[in-house]
C-alpha cells in the first residue's frame, strides 16, 4: 500500500488540490462575468455578487498555500471589496464585477487551468472596452483597446503553435482590428459590436486548449 508520504500518492494529492482550486476560482468568476456581460437581471447580479463575495475568503487561502503571491490576492481582494460596497449599484457594481474577473485572471494559472492567464485577461478587457464606451469613457476605451492589443500580441504565438490555433487565431485577429477601429472612430454602436466579437474570438480560441 502506498504511504502519504511517497511520491505518487503527493502527485495525486496535489492534482486533486488543483483541479479544486481551479473549481472553486471558476465560480467565483462565472458568478461576477454574468454580471460584467449584463446577463443576470438586478436581483440575479445581487445574488451572484454576494456569491462572489462570499466564496472568495476560502478560494484566497487555498491559492496562497498553492503559491499566489500576496500581490496577486492582495489585487482580488480590492475588487471584491468594491463590489461589496456598491451592492444594489448598477453600473458600478458591473464594473466592479469586471474588475473581480481581471484581477483572478493570473490565478488561473496557479489553479491549474490549461487556458493561459493572459486569454483570460483578453476577456476581461473586450467587456471593460464595451463598460468604456457605455460610460462615455473613450480614453480608457482607446487605453484598453492598446492593451488588449499587447496581450494578444504576447499570446498568440502560444495560440497558433496548437492544434487548431492559426483559425482561431485569425479570428481573434480580425475582432482585434475590429474594435480598435470603432474605438479610434469613437463608434459606441460599432464598438460594442465589436466587443461581442471578442468575446466570441476568446471563446474560439480557448477550445483549442480542449
Amino acid at each position: 500500500m502506498m504511504r502519504e508520504d511517497e511520491p505518487g500518492h503527493r502527485a495525486s494529492g496535489e492534482a486533486n488540490d488543483a483541479r479544486s482550486d481551479l473549481k472553486a476560482l471558476l465560480a467565483v468568476e462565472d458568478a461576477t462575468e454574468a454580471i460584467a456581460e449584463g446577463e443576470a437581471t438586478s436581483s440575479k447580479a445581487m445574488m451572484n455578487a454576494r456569491k462572489a463575495v462570499s466564496l472568495w475568503p476560502a478560494v484566497r487561502v487555498t491559492l496562497r498555500q498553492n503559491g499566489a503571491t500576496a500581490t496577486q490576492v492582495v489585487a482580488v481582494d480590492g475588487a471584491i471589496a468594491a463590489l461589496h460596497r456598491d451592492l444594489g449599484s448598477g453600473r458600478a457594481l458591473t464594473r466592479d464585477a469586471n474588475e473581480v474577473t481581471g484581477a483572478l485572471a493570473p490565478l488561473f494559472k496557479i489553479a491549474g487551468d490549461k487556458v493561459p492567464s493572459g486569454i483570460h485577461y483578453l476577456d476581461y478587457l473586450g467587456r471593460s472596452i464595451a463598460l468604456d464606451v457605455r460610460g462615455g469613457n473613450w480614453a480608457r476605451a482607446q487605453r484598453d483597446a492598446h492593451f488588449l492589443q499587447l496581450q494578444w500580441t504576447a499570446v498568440r504565438p502560444k495560440v497558433e503553435a496548437r492544434h487548431g490555433g492559426r483559425a482561431a487565431a485569425f479570428e481573434f485577429d480580425r475582432a482585434s482590428r475590429t474594435v480598435v477601429s470603432a474605438v479610434q472612430a469613437h463608434s459606441e454602436t460599432k464598438t460594442l459590436s465589436a466587443t461581442k466579437m471578442i468575446g466570441s474570438a476568446v471563446d474560439t480560441v480557448e477550445t483549442v486548449y480542449g
